[in-house]
């Protein structure tokens, strides 16, 4: 027999609190079809205890409309330390925090829009 694939934990803008092995997923509006015009979604995750903890960022997706220093539409990946912004086809993809907590905020303009993202937090134990 084959094994079921694991569901999609997607969330909507909010704060979640995850347990080690936990895997949850965010994607934009509409996605894969093209996300709305001037969104704004912030996600937080935390994995206690956040010192014995990292996330890690898996990004299998990721398209937002390209500008010069992001500053059209936007996804910034906050983690305790480090704060990357990310649009075009720059995406977060393979990042790992240094502790389990991490706030993602999305921005989409009034104007252009693109397929959008969909990205996968693990809560995992610091190795």
């Amino acid at each position: 027999t084959t094994a079921a694939p694991p569901t999609l934990d997607l969330k909507d803008c909010g704060v979640y609190e995850m347990t080690a092995g936990q895997r949850m997923a965010i994607q934009s509006t509409n996605f894969p079809n093209p996300y709305k015009t001037n969104e704004r979604c912030q996600w937080e995750f935390s994995c206690p205890a956040e010192t014995n903890h990292i996330l890690e960022i898996k990004c299998p997706a990721f398209t937002l409309e390209s500008s010069i220093n992001c500053s059209k539409d936007r996804l910034i990946v906050t983690s305790r330390g480090k704060r990357d912004i990310k649009c075009g086809s720059d995406s977060p993809d393979g990042t790992v925090t240094r502790t389990g907590w991490a706030r993602f905020t999305y921005f989409s303009n009034g104007v252009i829009v693109s397929t959008g993202f969909r990205c996968y937090i693990w809560c995992k134990p610091k190795p």
